[in-house]
């Protein structure tokens, strides 16, 4: 079984659209790049053989862990999203590819979520709430 640490909070960033936070600090592609890559609600933040967030411990107003019966551990979950910039370097266009949609989860499961900080799901449920953002030209989009 593999756990999944995922960020459950609001950015400060998100208080504000994409426009009016380049209003705020200036429309350059670095600020763009900047909104565009914070953490967002949901984001695999790291992924954990069974039992180590309980023994080790996490921010529980942060994080939320979500374990997962019979997946096997795999770091594809914790995978950034990069593009190259025009002279080939990496540019970071999403902290992680891989996003748990936690407020989407059904309502037992949010209460569950609300009163431990974590959850067990079989993979056959989770995948319904965890979409891949892949980059699609200059957009990011999710799959």
């Amino acid at each position: 079984m593999c756990e999944f640490l995922v960020y459950n909070k609001a950015h400060w960033m998100d208080k504000h659209t994409l426009q009016e936070f380049l209003t705020l600090h200036g429309d350059t592609p670095k600020n763009i790049r900047k909104y565009e890559s914070r953490y967002q609600r949901g984001d695999i933040v790291e992924v954990r053989e069974d039992g180590y967030w309980i023994k080790r411990g996490f921010n529980k107003e942060a994080f939320v862990v979500v374990k997962v019966p019979g997946l096997p551990v795999d770091n594809k979950y914790t995978a950034t999203i990069e593009e190259a910039d025009r002279k080939g370097y990496p540019l970071l266009t999403r902290k992680r590819a891989w996003n748990i949609k936690v407020l989407d989860v059904p309502e037992e499961t949010k209460s569950e979520i609300q009163t431990t900080g974590e959850t067990s799901m079989l993979w056959k449920d989770v995948e319904t709430f965890v979409k891949e953002k892949y980059l699609d030209g200059d957009e990011v989009k999710e799959r």
